[in-house]
């Protein structure tokens, strides 16, 4: 299917789910609540904005030193390249994306820095033990909705982290397992497809380094959700509520796996979606009120992302079309 007609059908899909929200909320108090917007605090927020993104910048730039050692600066405008990426095409291919645009400014091959992407984001299950430490502090009166989506995500995460392991220590078994469950694809791309294999499962390779940096990159994961978690409350904040930190933390924690999925372009209706589904249904706040700041939130992430986004390709001197046509 072309990139053309999954964006099409993606923008349906995200109009379906403004429609619905739409139909969720009162519109009236939405807007009066936004008309109490604190202005002073968008500053804040914007700084915050930048911290997420160079926090988790930095980290993939520690993951990457034994593969190639780059800028903060590369680090951070290719990070926030793949999301501007992966905000708009509902495909995740913002993070071949970014392994591209560090093949065009550095020269490393796609498939090798590939692996060091998907172990940083793999930092982010940190979050996931978090809350399990905090399960006895959570409310019983928790919607199902968020447990079942951590467990899932949790036995994803295992299932993960054992195939991890086990190619560190036995590479050919790795490819060959991996290969049979690649049966469908044509046997003129079998090699191409196994070689690509193998020079992830070589990269995967940089997980032994992570011990020089563990520290580093703990603290730099840790930071980055204590600003995921500020930001979310200072949004809430903004709009004239103060929000209990307990849910805004939980759902700090727990928000990257309803993007595991492909999403509409721009995150249309699906974002107002998710913090109506947490918050309103899962921890009962008023309408009105998560309305009010998934929409500040969503009005702000996709001006800021745009903006960065197209500074970043910009300052790595690419375009966006470029990326487009060799991903």
């Amino acid at each position: 299917m072309k990139n053309k007609t999954k964006l099409f059908l993606g923008l349906i899909f995200g109009l379906i789910l403004i429609l619905i929200w739409f139909k969720l909320i009162d519109i009236e108090a939405t807007w009066e609540q936004l008309s109490q917007l604190k202005w002073w605090v968008v500053p804040i927020l914007v700084m915050l904005f930048i911290l997420r993104f160079w926090a988790r910048s930095f980290r993939w730039e520690l993951v990457l030193s034994p593969i190639k050692k780059i800028k903060i600066l590369d680090a951070f405008t290719m990070n926030i390249s793949s999301f501007f990426i992966n905000y708009y095409i509902p495909i995740h291919i913002g993070e071949v994306g970014q392994s591209y645009l560090l093949k065009k400014k550095h020269g490393v091959l796609i498939s090798k820095s590939l692996p060091s992407i998907f172990i940083n984001k793999l930092f982010e299950i940190v979050g996931f033990f978090i809350l399990i430490f905090l399960l006895p502090f959570i409310p019983s009166d928790i919607s199902g909705f968020v447990y079942y989506g951590l467990v899932t995500v949790l036995i994803i995460f295992l299932m993960v982290m054992i195939m991890l392991v086990w190619s560190l220590f036995r590479k050919d078994a790795v490819v060959n397992f991996l290969m049979k469950l690649m049966f469908m694809v044509p046997a003129k791309f079998k090699e191409k497809v196994k070689l690509f294999i193998e020079n992830f499962i070589s990269g995967v390779g940089v997980i032994r380094q992570i011990p020089r940096h563990a520290i580093g990159m703990l603290m730099l994961t840790l930071f980055a959700l204590v600003v995921d978690a500020v930001f979310i409350w200072l949004v809430f904040y903004a709009v004239g509520f103060e929000a209990p930190w307990m849910p805004v933390v939980i759902f700090s924690l727990v928000r990257q796996i309803f993007y595991i999925i492909p999403i509409p372009p721009g995150q249309i209706g699906y974002a107002e979606m998710i913090w109506y589904m947490v918050f309103v249904l899962g921890f009962g706040f008023a309408s009105e009120i998560v309305a009010a700041a998934s929409a500040l939130a969503h009005i702000g992430s996709f001006a800021l992302l745009t903006i960065f986004g197209l500074l970043s390709l910009s300052y790595i001197g690419v375009s966006l079309k470029e990326v487009l046509k060799k991903i």
